[in-house]
């Protein structure tokens, strides 16, 4: 059985307690007989229900359709996103308006932030982490800022590719229950963060796109 949908047949009496092997979770629900099971926590972790008699029990992971429905949006926008870049840019007029030059925030305000986002994300761990990535986008921002989306990407893609090959479901363990990929995430958070802080001032596009050779410039 998956882990979002799980069936208990055999004999069951009243009182029995049908015990799942995954974390109590209030997503979790248990019916018998189009009736709703009581909820009970089993070895101080497992989810268990206590049934009502000899039917059979099925248990359902609520949150599984909108997690399901999450990641299909997410395909679908990263479809549009790579089929918009696929669009010539002379289809776009900019209308040759000036370039708005980049806002920056206060350091100490950006790293205030970071630190309550990553400690109630994560803990002291998450607090930790969230500086530090706060602290490195802020000083790539200011010295080196054409190698921010790079350092982004080497921190994005790993934590993508453990859901990818431990999807929900999957015949191995689900990358949620491991730790590194959500502290990935918090580093992430904070290093986005420390953007704000570390915008280098220069007027003008952050990527500059140069026109091809042979290109025509007459509009």
């Amino acid at each position: 059985p998956t882990p979002s949908r799980v069936d208990v047949r055999g004999p069951l009496a009243a009182g029995d307690v049908v015990v799942l092997r995954q974390n109590a979770n209030p997503g979790w629900e248990a019916e018998q007989a189009g009736a709703a099971l009581e909820p009970v926590v089993v070895d101080g972790w497992q989810q268990g229900w206590v049934a009502a008699g000899g039917a059979e029990v099925r248990a359902v992971f609520t949150p599984d359709r909108g997690y399901r429905i999450g990641l299909l949006t997410g395909l679908l926008a990263l479809l549009g996103l790579a089929a918009v870049t696929l669009v010539p840019d002379r289809r776009w007029d900019d209308g040759h308006r000036p370039a708005v030059g980049a806002a920056r925030a206060p350091l100490a305000l950006v790293l205030g932030v970071a630190a309550v986002a990553g400690g109630v994300l994560a803990g002291w761990a998450g607090l930790l982490l969230a500086l530090a990535g706060c602290l490195v986008a802020a000083v790539l921002g200011r010295r080196a800022p054409d190698s921010a989306p790079w350092v982004l990407a080497a921190f994005v893609l790993p934590a993508a590719a453990a859901y990818a090959l431990r999807p929900w479901g999957g015949a191995d363990e689900w990358a949620g229950y491991l730790d590194w990929p959500h502290y990935l995430v918090v580093l992430v958070c904070g290093f986005l963060l420390g953007g704000a802080a570390g915008a280098s001032g220069r007027r003008g596009p952050p990527i500059s796109f140069k026109r091809m050779k042979g290109s025509s410039t007459a509009r």
